[in-house]
């Protein structure tokens, strides 16, 4: 029977010793058949729990740890957090009048932008918001390029 379901008839104390003092907690003969039982100590009032035998450990009964329950179910996926990035790989041919479109569904405006290849990083690079997901990114003053090229954007 758990002890919430006991009734006034059958109540009985928790603890299995009662001393004076933690040093005659201390003092006390204790075998592996007791850890998890209760002492209580007058001064200062308080419950200990036996929680090993070799050496005798008593920890306070608030700080008792308990057995660990069922995992619970595992939520919904979060939005996207602060710094949430996206990576655009593009070439010449993606390029309309030396301007790139780039869609990168961050939901903001206000996206740092990295425009960079292999041999290095293009900047300044003018860039302009359509809206929360697209940005436009003005490439023509770099002139002529060739080869696979990257826009990093950062929410």
């Amino acid at each position: 029977m758990l002890h919430r379901e006991s009734t006034a008839a059958n109540n009985h104390i928790v603890h299995s010793w009662s001393v004076a003092t933690p040093a005659d907690r201390d003092a006390l003969v204790v075998t592996s058949a007791d850890i998890g039982r209760v002492a209580q100590v007058i001064t200062p009032s308080q419950f200990w729990v036996l929680s090993s035998i070799t050496p005798s450990v008593w920890l306070p009964f608030a700080n008792v740890p308990g057995s660990q329950g069922v995992a619970g179910p595992t939520g919904p996926a979060g939005a996207p957090g602060a710094n949430a990035s996206v990576l655009k790989t593009f070439a010449a041919t993606d390029l309309v009048a030396g301007v790139y479109t780039a869609v990168h569904n961050l939901n903001s405006r206000f996206c740092t932008v990295s425009v960079y290849n292999n041999l290095g990083v293009l900047t300044p690079v003018p860039v302009t918001a359509v809206d929360a997901n697209t940005m436009t990114l003005n490439l023509s003053a770099f002139g002529t390029l060739t080869g696979s090229w990257n826009a990093r954007f950062i929410s």
